[in-house]
């Protein structure tokens, strides 16, 4: 007979499982609560023992601080509101993704379907209605509303993203008609950050940024079209509009600093910073150029002071033009780094402004000249050197009109578009 066929053998073992489950019944059940906590606490120091990566201990820490407040403007509200309610993306779209997305690198992608390119027609098609009364409404009071200046300047990525799977955020930088321009353009005045892309928006979204952006879209001579005007086209940036931006500015310094005092003195500065921002890249730029503040309540009085130099900004608008470059010129003093390096906005309007300007002229000289009355071409103004007009020579494939103001890439050339002759513009049917 086997070892393990012996009765006694047996015996044995039925008694260690029911010695077993009944060390399992005490601890859990008849143990007391001192005891069974030791118990529970050595098994999670051995949980433990394997340390967290930095990105892990990260995340924990910021799950823990409370979120930001979400006080939107009714445009920016009911925006968010339409872009959730739309409906999942299709099935049938989701596997024409996943199909493209499993080619092996230099694999060519099959086609789509009619009806797979139909259902990605529909969702580009809804996903543009419900941003449609946002690019139509009136410039947003973002000075009452920091948490949407917050949601736009620091997680427009994000933002652009919901709901998950529409990839077409960027529908609105390719139509005149849908442009974040006119419900932005007093989004901000400083331009934090120096790559659009690498700072989430800070650096694209100042008030001159965004009008540029419109400009080089819309108002660039190279790409004017046949449905190109000047009544199409939204106004140059205005002072105005600067003051504005900075009070929206000022508005989201005091903003976060009252978030950062609601945390414990001793939080992380980058991490409250992070969790405020939405953004880690933002809150980098912002703590580099000040490297001594390491705790959330030294960020918050560095910000409270930072918005008293921002209201003394926009009083500076109000200077002279001459006054008000040589300020610029000499800005670096007085200011904080963060201010000191987000003035490029400012250096910038009279610029833009002029080539905003300028472009808008030249467009106004192709609408004549394919109206006929290149006369009335030829009698515009240049904005670029008062007291002349534009230049309009014409040529054997047409009209060249040009402007005094050199293109960025030549600064001893002039601005030209060449216009068609009518005939060849508007040909007969």
């Amino acid at each position: 007979m086997k070892l393990w066929e012996r009765f006694e053998v047996r015996l044995f073992f039925i008694f260690l499982v029911l010695g077993l489950f009944a060390l399992w019944t005490f601890r859990t059940v008849s143990l007391p609560p001192a005891l069974r906590d030791l118990f529970e606490e050595d098994e999670t120091i051995a949980a433990v023992a394997v340390p967290l990566t930095e990105e892990e201990r990260l995340q924990q820490e910021l799950a823990r601080l409370p979120a930001p407040p979400e006080n939107h403007a009714p445009e920016v509200a009911a925006l968010l509101q339409r872009l959730r309610a739309l409906p999942p993306v299709p099935a049938i779209v989701q596997i024409a993704r996943q199909r493209d997305a499993s080619l092996r690198e230099g694999e060519t992608a099959p086609p789509w379907s009619p009806e797979e390119l139909a259902a990605e027609s529909r969702m580009a098609e809804a996903y543009l209605k419900a941003w449609e009364p946002f690019f139509a409404s009136a410039p947003i009071a973002w000075e009452k509303y920091p948490d949407s200046a917050r949601l736009f300047r620091s997680q427009l990525s994000q933002l652009k993203e919901i709901p998950p799977g529409y990839g077409f955020s960027n529908y609105f930088l390719l139509f005149p008609d849908f442009n974040l321009y006119r419900p932005l353009r007093h989004l901000g005045a400083l331009r934090f950050g120096t790559d659009f892309l690498l700072s989430n928006g800070w650096a694209g979204l100042d008030t001159v940024s965004l009008a540029e952006t419109t400009r080089n879209f819309f108002m660039d001579p190279v790409v004017f079209t046949e449905s190109s005007s000047p009544e199409s086209t939204p106004p140059p940036p205005r002072i105005e509009d600067i003051r504005l931006g900075l009070r929206s500015d000022h508005a989201l310094f005091l903003s976060a600093a009252g978030y950062l005092e609601t945390l414990a003195p001793e939080t992380p500065a980058l991490i409250a910073l992070q969790r405020f921002l939405g953004d880690r890249t933002n809150a980098e730029w912002f703590l580099e150029r000040i490297p001594g503040v390491k705790t959330s309540s030294q960020l918050a009085r560095h910000l409270r002071r930072d918005a008293d130099q921002i209201l003394s900004l926009e009083n500076k608008t109000f200077l002279s033009a001459p006054a008000w470059r040589q300020w610029l010129e000499n800005a670096s003093s007085g200011l904080s780094p963060a201010l000191r390096d987000s003035l490029g906005g400012l250096r910038d309007f009279e610029r833009i402004r002029l080539r905003y300007q300028v472009s808008t002229a030249l467009l106004q000289a192709l609408e004549k000249i394919q109206a006929g009355d290149v006369r009335a071409a030829e009698r515009i103004m240049d904005p670029a050197q008062p007291q002349t007009f534009l230049r309009v020579e014409e040529g054997e494939t047409g009209f060249a009109v040009s402007s005094a103001l050199p293109p960025p890439e030549d600064a001893s050339a002039r601005t030209t578009i060449l216009v068609p002759p009518p005939a060849e513009a508007e040909p007969s049917p």
